[in-house]
C-alpha cells in the first residue's frame, strides 16, 4: 500500500470522525485524545460559516430547528467544495434533497435558503467583463450594455419586499433581479413586474436597441400600441441606467 492512499484513508477516517464523533480504524495520531477538539473545531467553522450565511434564516426558526438543522447537515452531509464560502450552496441542496422543509412543516424554507444564498453567489463572483461601453449615447437608440454580474430569479415568496412571516402569506410569482454593483461591489435587489424580467433577459443579448426591443415586444403581445409600452417602459430603463444595470451603450463602430 503506498503512502499517498495511506494518507487518503487516514483523512477520511479523521473526517467521518470529525462528522460522526466515531472512529472507524486507527489514526497515527501523538495524542488520541486531542480527536474531540478536532471534531469540535471543524463543526464550529462549519457552524459559524452558515450563521453568516443565512441570518434571516436563522433568526426566524426556533433555535431547536436551526440547531438540529446544522447537526443533521454536519453529520449527514458528505460535503463536495474544499472552499468553505460555497458551504451555504450545499445546506440549500441538503435541505431540498432531503424535504425537510416538507417535514418540518415550513413550505418556504428551501426558497428563502437559497434567496439569502444568492446573495452571497453574486457578491464573490468571479469578475465579468462587459466589454466595450461608452457613456455616451441614446438610451432609446443605442444598444444597451447590461452589467453582466447579476441573478435574475422567479420566486414564489415575495423575501425582497416584506419580513419572512409576511412574505410567507404571499406565495404567488415574483421576479427580483440581484446585481453587484461595479464600483463598490455591494449586492442589490430589484423587484421586478413579469415584462421588466423579460426585458431584461433580452437585453442580456445585447443585440437590440430599447426602441427595438419596445416595438418587438409590442409586436408580441399584439393588444398594445409600441408608442404606449414605450411611455410605459421608459421610466423602467431610465431607473436601470441611473442604479448600473445598464452601464453604458455599446460604442457605434462606425463612428469617426
Amino acid at each position: 500500500m503506498s503512502v499517498k492512499t495511506e494518507t487518503y484513508q487516514y483523512q477520511n477516517r479523521l473526517a467521518d470522525y470529525c462528522r460522526s464523533g466515531k472512529l472507524n480504524g486507527a489514526l497515527p495520531l501523538s495524542r488520541e485524545e486531542a480527536l474531540p477538539q478536532y471534531r469540535r473545531l471543524v463543526f464550529n467553522v462549519v457552524k459559524n460559516t452558515l450563521e453568516q450565511a443565512f441570518p434571516i434564516t436563522q433568526q426566524v426558526l426556533t433555535n431547536e430547528q436551526w440547531d438540529e438543522l446544522l447537526f443533521r447537515f454536519f453529520l449527514e452531509h458528505d460535503c463536495q467544495t474544499p472552499q468553505v464560502w460555497k458551504l451555504p450552496a450545499e445546506l440549500c441542496s441538503y435541505v431540498i434533497e432531503n424535504q425537510i422543509s416538507e417535514e418540518i412543516e415550513l413550505p418556504w424554507l428551501d426558497e428563502l435558503l437559497w434567496f439569502e444564498w444568492l446573495e452571497i453567489e453574486v457578491h464573490t463572483m468571479p469578475d465579468i467583463d462587459a466589454g466595450p461601453v461608452s457613456d455616451e449615447g441614446s438610451l432609446l437608440n443605442d444598444i444597451p450594455v447590461l452589467n453582466p454580474e447579476y441573478r435574475l430569479e422567479k420566486l414564489s415568496y415575495p423575501f425582497h419586499l416584506f419580513p419572512v412571516k409576511e412574505a410567507a402569506e404571499k406565495r404567488g410569482e415574483y421576479f427580483v433581479l440581484l446585481y453587484r454593483e461595479p464600483e463598490s461591489g455591494k449586492v442589490h435587489f430589484m423587484a421586478l413586474a413579469a415584462i421588466h424580467a423579460y426585458f431584461i433577459e433580452q437585453l442580456s443579448a445585447g443585440e437590440q436597441t430599447i426602441e427595438e426591443l419596445i416595438r418587438d415586444t409590442a409586436e408580441k403581445i399584439s393588444s398594445v400600441l409600441p408608442e404606449s409600452l414605450l411611455q410605459q417602459a421608459m421610466p423602467f430603463f431610465e431607473e436601470l441606467l441611473k442604479n448600473r444595470v445598464i452601464l453604458g451603450f455599446r460604442p457605434n463602430e462606425n463612428a469617426n
